[in-house]
């Protein structure tokens, strides 16, 4: 979008795509981060998409968005504790020379040399990734670090280490929820639980770390803000109350207007079986049917069972097809890691603009621009400075 992105402009851009593709009668769920104006958006669409479920759009808010955003909270606080290894980091990385003085070190300590992932201050993920690429050089980096201790006007401990490393020990639930609930080639939506689930317990594991508890408090603080009604317990209550106040009795004519009597609807009234049938039905049975039958054997088998059970089979891959993230989507048409920019590496600017025109024309040479994937591209344009 080339105007601002308030809520009109957004829902208009997203109402013109869903025009052009003619499919305005299938939308079930909008996966947007959480930016205000996103709200404000889903708001104007509404009245325009009902004819899927009646009037009901589900508004699913980028889960890793919002990791972002609390993991965020707590990396400023971090920043204090780590900026001596950020320093170190840099400092062994910044020059040809130093990267082979460095190489040295490990190789007269017998250990393979290595390149260090680089923090920046706009992704909290480039702080974990930093962190685990020097897991296991950690006296190495000390020693070439307080051999230069002058120059660098620092010293590097032990102490800094331990700390690094129970924060990346913390991270790593927040780490693995953002990389999983990206995915695009499995459902998503059932594993949301779990990994809640993960960085509640690690909240649990560290929030009375003495070293840790001045950065875990305000990343716990912003989780419970938007998870703190979710557990294992209020979901299970919360499906108990969806079938007990959703779901008709047996021989009663359905008139609920929820969203799940309506995708249990139309899922009902696509089976031949169940539409030939009487209007009226139990739709405890074969929810009962499912829960009660052995799934013993292979994935190929248990995926055969949607025929034994195919209102239920349509009812959940409405459900399951919902993206939990944006991340995928933004990635396709993002420039992310794909340039090197003033504000994402320690080069000036002319070395810059000269690095992304070489590596530009050289990847149109072999037509091949789109080619390389983002991770890839973004560890090519590290070794073009570090080499």
């Amino acid at each position: 979008m080339d105007e601002s992105h308030t809520g009109d402009a957004i829902a208009n851009q997203i109402f013109e795509v869903i025009r052009d593709f003619q499919i305005a009668d299938k939308i079930l769920s909008i996966t947007l981060d959480n930016a205000s104006a996103n709200t404000t958006a889903i708001k104007i669409l509404t009245p325009q998409l009902q004819s899927y479920i009646k009037g009901y759009i589900v508004h699913h808010r980028c889960v890793c968005h919002i990791i972002n955003l609390v993991v965020q909270d707590g990396i400023t606080v971090a920043n204090k504790f780590l900026n001596n290894i950020c320093a170190a980091i840099r400092f062994i990385t910044c020059t040809p020379q130093m990267i082979l003085k460095f190489a040295e070190y490990c190789r007269a300590h017998d250990k393979r040399p290595r390149k260090f992932r680089l923090d920046m201050k706009i992704r909290w993920n480039s702080t974990y990734h930093m962190l685990k690429s020097s897991e296991g050089c950690e006296e190495l980096i000390i020693i070439s670090v307080n051999a230069n201790a002058k120059d660098l006007g620092l010293v590097l401990t032990d102490a800094d280490w331990f700390i690094a490393r129970q924060f990346r020990e913390f991270l790593i639930p927040f780490y693995a929820a953002t990389n999983v609930l990206s995915g695009v080639y499995y459902p998503t939506t059932r594993l949301v639980i779990d990994y809640i689930w993960l960085m509640a317990e690690s909240f649990s594991k560290y929030r009375s770390d003495s070293l840790l508890k001045t950065v875990v408090d305000p990343i716990e603080l912003k989780f419970l803000k938007y998870f703190e009604q979710i557990s294992h317990k209020n979901c299970f209550e919360y499906g108990e109350n969806e079938i007990d106040s959703h779901v008709p009795e047996p021989n009663v004519d359905i008139s609920d207007t929820s969203i799940t009597a309506h995708l249990w609807n139309r899922a009902k009234g696509k089976d031949p079986a169940a539409s030939s049938s009487s209007q009226r039905w139990n739709p405890n049975a074969e929810l009962n049917h499912y829960l009660s039958t052995n799934f013993a054997g292979s994935d190929r088998a248990l995926r055969g069972e949607k025929y034994s059970f195919p209102v239920l089979a349509r009812f959940a891959r409405d459900i399951l097809v919902i993206p939990v993230s944006t991340v995928s989507s933004e990635a396709t048409f993002s420039t992310v890691g794909r340039i090197i920019e003033e504000r994402r590496s320690s080069l000036a600017p002319e070395m810059v603009e000269a690095i992304t025109c070489l590596k530009d024309w050289k990847r149109a040479e072999e037509r091949k621009q789109h080619q390389l994937e983002d991770l890839k591209i973004e560890f090519a344009a590290v070794d073009c400075w570090l080499m």
